[in-house]
Protein backbone atom coordinates (compact mmCIF):
# COMPACT_ATOMS: atom_id res chain seq x y z
CA UNK A 1 0.00 0.00 0.00
CA UNK A 2 1.39 3.16 -0.97
CA UNK A 3 1.60 6.54 1.48
CA UNK A 4 2.01 10.41 0.53
CA UNK A 5 2.71 13.14 2.99
CA UNK A 6 2.28 16.75 1.08
CA UNK A 7 3.57 19.91 3.13
CA UNK A 8 2.17 23.15 2.50
CA UNK A 9 4.35 26.05 3.77
CA UNK A 10 2.25 29.58 3.29
CA UNK A 11 3.15 32.42 4.53
CA UNK A 12 0.80 32.47 7.74
CA UNK A 13 -0.03 28.94 8.35
CA UNK A 14 1.81 25.38 7.27
CA UNK A 15 -0.47 22.41 6.25
CA UNK A 16 0.83 18.56 6.56
CA UNK A 17 -1.63 15.91 4.70
CA UNK A 18 -0.51 12.29 5.06
CA UNK A 19 -2.39 9.41 3.47
CA UNK A 20 -2.18 6.16 2.06
CA UNK A 21 -3.80 5.02 -1.17
CA UNK A 22 -5.26 1.32 -1.26
CA UNK A 23 -5.15 -0.69 -4.89
CA UNK A 24 -8.25 0.49 -6.34
CA UNK A 25 -9.47 2.09 -3.66
CA UNK A 26 -10.23 5.82 -2.71
CA UNK A 27 -7.20 7.62 -0.90
CA UNK A 28 -7.56 7.61 3.33
CA UNK A 29 -6.20 10.86 5.21
CA UNK A 30 -3.74 9.17 7.84
CA UNK A 31 -3.27 12.91 9.29
CA UNK A 32 -4.40 15.83 8.61
CA UNK A 33 -2.95 19.10 10.48
CA UNK A 34 -2.67 22.84 10.18
CA UNK A 35 -0.55 25.28 12.77
CA UNK A 36 -0.36 29.05 12.05
CA UNK A 37 3.08 30.10 12.48
CA UNK A 38 3.36 33.17 10.61
CA UNK A 39 6.21 32.55 8.70
CA UNK A 40 6.21 36.49 6.83
CA UNK A 41 5.51 37.94 10.34
CA UNK A 42 9.41 39.46 10.49
CA UNK A 43 9.61 39.70 6.63
CA UNK A 44 7.54 43.06 7.32
CA UNK A 45 9.19 44.07 10.04
CA UNK A 46 12.98 43.58 9.68
CA UNK A 47 12.65 41.67 6.28
CA UNK A 48 14.35 38.30 7.67
CA UNK A 49 12.85 34.86 8.50
CA UNK A 50 14.69 32.77 11.05
CA UNK A 51 12.59 32.69 13.69
CA UNK A 52 9.62 31.57 11.94
CA UNK A 53 11.85 28.95 10.06
CA UNK A 54 12.45 27.62 13.67
CA UNK A 55 9.13 27.61 14.30
CA UNK A 56 7.42 25.71 10.92
CA UNK A 57 10.38 23.40 11.34
CA UNK A 58 8.76 22.28 14.87
CA UNK A 59 5.13 22.21 13.66
CA UNK A 60 5.98 19.51 11.29
CA UNK A 61 7.89 17.48 13.73
CA UNK A 62 5.32 17.33 15.72
CA UNK A 63 2.84 16.60 13.62
CA UNK A 64 5.09 14.09 12.33
CA UNK A 65 5.44 12.33 15.91
CA UNK A 66 2.32 13.08 17.02
CA UNK A 67 1.13 9.71 15.12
Amino acid sequence: MLRYAAVDIGSNSTRMIAAEVPPGEQPRVLLSERVVTRLSESVVRDGRIMDEVERVAAAVAAAILSD
